[in-house]
């Protein structure tokens, strides 16, 4: 059975609130310019993701792409919250992270 599709907004919020705690809305840009091909700045404003966040403009198709790659990283980084890392990307229907971290050469 597949896991409920999550809305985008929500799993955006998921993983920022995971990786980054309360106020993740500028960590999540600066991390997310590293996968933003079109982008000569040197990191996306935060303030497009506050736009995403109230459904102002929907989330980009790449940033859902980049979010288990983040996750997959924060699992490697902070192995005390591997297993919570694991159990959201379960949740939101996500490959395992170990998986994703192998694949990315982590």
């Amino acid at each position: 059975m597949a896991p409920p599709k999550i809305p985008p907004v929500e799993q955006l919020t998921l993983c920022g609130e995971a990786l980054y705690g309360e106020d993740w809305h500028r960590q999540m840009a600066t991390e997310l310019r590293r996968y933003h091909a079109l982008s000569a700045r040197p990191t996306l404003d935060y303030r497009i993701i506050r736009k995403w966040v109230v459904a102002d403009r929907p989330v980009p198709g790449w940033v859902l792409g980049v979010l288990p790659r983040l996750l997959a990283s924060a699992s490697v980084l902070h192995p005390e919250q591997a297993a919570d890392f694991e159990a959201l990307a379960a949740r939101l229907g996500y490959p395992t992270l170990k998986s994703i971290a192998l694949l990315q050469g982590l």
